[in-house]
């Protein structure tokens, strides 16, 4: 639980609070995602979980792991990497989310694109920010484990 934001909660692959040790583990096994973890990057798809990780532990800095059964690939992932600006619009959507939730009403359908924030070099060395994606990855099948 957050104390500065009550309404955010989290759970982590593997965390140590004492040590400030702090990780999110995927596993991809039918997509692309550990190519691109071994490139250096993170999938944006995974930024705003990691992201509200961050901000639920009031940690500035914490790791992704990428694991194919074989071989894991770490990246260091800091809070400056984030725009302010996709950090308030996280909190802001976060925030509503939690009012429709409190007053148990179904928040309306919306068929919108997802913007990761810009990230710096060390992530995406060709470009200031990462292209718009479907909320729903195109090479994820959501009805199968």
């Amino acid at each position: 639980t957050s104390l500065k934001y009550p309404w955010m909660l989290s759970s982590y692959d593997a965390y140590s609070p004492d040590l400030g040790f702090y990780i999110e583990i995927k596993c991809p096994w039918r997509s692309n995602d550990h190519q691109v973890a071994s490139e250096g990057k993170i999938p944006p798809k995974y930024l705003p979980q990691i992201l509200h990780q961050m901000l639920t532990a009031d940690i500035d800095r914490m790791t992704y792991l990428s694991f194919n059964g074989k071989d894991g690939v770490f990246i260091d992932v800091k809070l400056s990497m984030f725009t302010d600006e996709y950090i308030q619009n996280l909190i802001e959507k976060e925030k509503e989310f939690f009012g429709f939730m409190k007053s148990r009403t179904e928040p309306p359908l919306t068929d919108a694109i997802v913007t990761s924030p810009k990230t710096p070099s060390a992530l995406y060395p060709h470009t200031n920010s990462l292209p718009s994606e479907r909320i729903a990855a195109e090479d994820e099948d959501p009805t199968t484990i």
